[in-house]
C-alpha cells in the first residue's frame, strides 16, 4: 500500500530538477540569467504527480480573489493541495502587468509547488555562471492555525482588535514566521493606546461626546446619552470593509470616517456610535460596489 506520505517524498526525488525541455531561461540585467519552469509546465507535473491536485485562493468578505497591494507588487495568498496534503503559497506579479489575475494565479501555483519540491533546484540556484547550486535557506512560512488562535485570543482578552492589530501593522493574512517581531510591536503599541473603559462596545457615551482639544475646531461627537458606541462585531466588519476598498492607513481611516458622518469627528472607529457605525459600513459597501461595477 502507498501512503501520501511515500508520494510526497517521491516528488522532490523526481521534480527537484526539471529535465531541460520544461526549462526556459529569462535574463534579469547585468549578465544574470535565470532558470525557471513555466505556469503550464508545472501545471503538467501537477497533473502528472496528483490529478486530483488543486488550489484555492483566499477569498474576501464579497467572495472575490482577495488580492491586495504591497508597495509595487500585488499580492494573493491561498493553498495548494497535492495528495490530501494542503500547503500555504503565495502568488505576487508587478503592479503595471495587464492581466493581474492571470499572472497571480500563475505565480502562486509556480510558488506552491515548490512548496512540494518541484523545480526546487532552480529556485535555490545562485551561481548561474559556473553552474553551483546551494540550498535556500529556510522558506519562510504562514505561522501555524494554533499559534494564529492563541494570538486572537490573547487579543480578545485585551480588548484588541485582531483585524485593526493587522491593518496597522501591515501584516499579511495569516502572519508570515518573519512577521512575528512586527506583530508583537504592533500588539504592544496596541496595548498602549488602549483607551479607559470608555472605549469598551455596549458602554454608554458621556452626555457631551469624547472629550477634545480647546484648539480642535472640529464638531465634537455629541449623540443621545442612550446610544452605545459601535460593537467589536461592527469594527471588525469596518477594518475588513477598509482592506477591501485599499484604505489601510490609520490616518487615511479616520479621515474618510469622518467625512461620512460630518460633522461630527472622531479619533478612532472606537468612537463611533453604532449608528454611526451603520452609515460607515453602508458608505464602503456602496465604495466597493462601485468599483465592482467600474470593473465589470
Amino acid at each position: 500500500m502507498t501512503y501520501p506520505t511515500d508520494e510526497l517524498k517521491a516528488i522532490p526525488e523526481k521534480w527537484a530538477q526539471p529535465p531541460e525541455n520544461m526549462i526556459t531561461k529569462l535574463e534579469r540585467g547585468r549578465g544574470l540569467v535565470l532558470d525557471y519552469v513555466g505556469h503550464a509546465d508545472v501545471t503538467l507535473i501537477l497533473c502528472g504527480v496528483d490529478p486530483l491536485w488543486e488550489y484555492t485562493l483566499d477569498r474576501g468578505p464579497d467572495g472575490r480573489p482577495d488580492i491586495h497591494k504591497n508597495g509595487n507588487n500585488w499580492v494573493v495568498w491561498g493553498t495548494i493541495t497535492i495528495h490530501e496534503t494542503t500547503r500555504p503559497c503565495v502568488g505576487t506579479c508587478k503592479s503595471d502587468k495587464a492581466e493581474v489575475e492571470k499572472e497571480l494565479t500563475g505565480d502562486l501555483i509556480r510558488n506552491g509547488a515548490m512548496r512540494f519540491g518541484i523545480a526546487t533546484k532552480l529556485w535555490s540556484k545562485l551561481d548561474d555562471a559556473t553552474d553551483t547550486y546551494t540550498a535556500e535557506p529556510a522558506a519562510d512560512r504562514a505561522i501555524s492555525a494554533d499559534e494564529l488562535e492563541r494570538f486572537r485570543a490573547n487579543c480578545e482578552g485585551h480588548t484588541l482588535d485582531y483585524d485593526e492589530i493587522m491593518l496597522d501593522a501591515h501584516m499579511s493574512e495569516p502572519p508570515m514566521i518573519s512577521e512575528k517581531p512586527a506583530l508583537a510591536r504592533a500588539f504592544t503599541e496596541a496595548k498602549r493606546n488602549a483607551e479607559s473603559p470608555s472605549d469598551d462596545p455596549g458602554v454608554q457615551l458621556p452626555l457631551n461626546g469624547p472629550e477634545t482639544p480647546d484648539t480642535d475646531t472640529d464638531t465634537p461627537q455629541t449623540v443621545d446619552p442612550d446610544e452605545l458606541l459601535v460593537s467589536n462585531k461592527q469594527l471588525r466588519r469596518i477594518q475588513i470593509l477598509f482592506g477591501a476598498v485599499g484604505i489601510k492607513e490609520r490616518t487615511d481611516r479616520i479621515a474618510y470616517t469622518n467625512s461620512v458622518i460630518d460633522p461630527y469627528k472622531v479619533k478612532s472607529t472606537k468612537e463611533l456610535t453604532t449608528t454611526q457605525a451603520g452609515v460607515v459600513m453602508a458608505a464602503l459597501d456602496d465604495d466597493i460596489a462601485a468599483a465592482a461595477d467600474g470593473n465589470g
